[in-house]
């Protein structure tokens, strides 16, 4: 069953509940998007029929979640899901969602792509591949990755300090730079 948005209701956003009607907030949160789309390089190119990359995508994301999950919005996936109905755990996909834009693929999707370009520029064994995506599944889940994460469950699984044994300290470099550069 799809879930059906309460336009009657009231919705708490902030740390401090602030109560403010569904319709409401969905102006709000439209109206900031607006403003994110007709400035945005992302949304620019595709507007203009460009490719976008990555990189743009992934500035895209934070600029999201900086204008719509942080100051008077507050928007989170909670909320989506209860002022319009879907579930989502990133601003691509609801922005995707919003804009009824196919050429915006959600965060998931850019992580997944920059970690298979990741992949293929090295010659990684069948283990370090493994441990890579394990490493991307966590990095989904924080949306960060710090060098300490690399050595702590769930990544153990593989063994106490694999990361060390599967990789040099320069490959362990580059996996981090690769998380810094799409942490959003």
């Amino acid at each position: 069953m799809p879930d059906f948005i309460d336009t009657r209701g009231y919705i708490s956003v902030g740390e401090g509940g602030q109560q403010i009607h569904v319709e409401e907030y969905r102006r709000r949160v439209e109206a900031r998007i607006l403003q994110i789309v007709e400035t945005h390089p992302a949304l620019a190119a595709i507007r203009d029929g460009r490719e976008v990359t990555d990189e743009q995508l992934v500035n895209l994301e934070r600029t999201l979640h900086r204008e719509l999950g942080e100051g008077d919005l507050h928007l989170t996936p909670k909320l989506i899901r209860i002022a319009y109905g879907i579930k989502t755990d990133n601003f691509l996909g609801f922005l995707r969602h919003v804009l009824t834009l196919d050429a915006i693929p959600d965060y998931t999707q850019v992580v997944q792509r920059s970690f298979e370009h990741h992949i293929a520029a090295h010659r990684y064994n069948a283990d370090q591949i493994r441990f890579l995506r394990a490493v991307q599944e966590l990095f989904l889940k924080q949306r960060r990755l710090a060098e300490a994460d690399l050595y702590e469950p769930p990544l153990t699984v593989f063994g106490r300090n694999e990361v060390d044994r599967f990789f040099s300290p320069v490959e362990v470099r580059e996996i981090l730079d690769l998380a810094e550069k799409l942490a959003a």
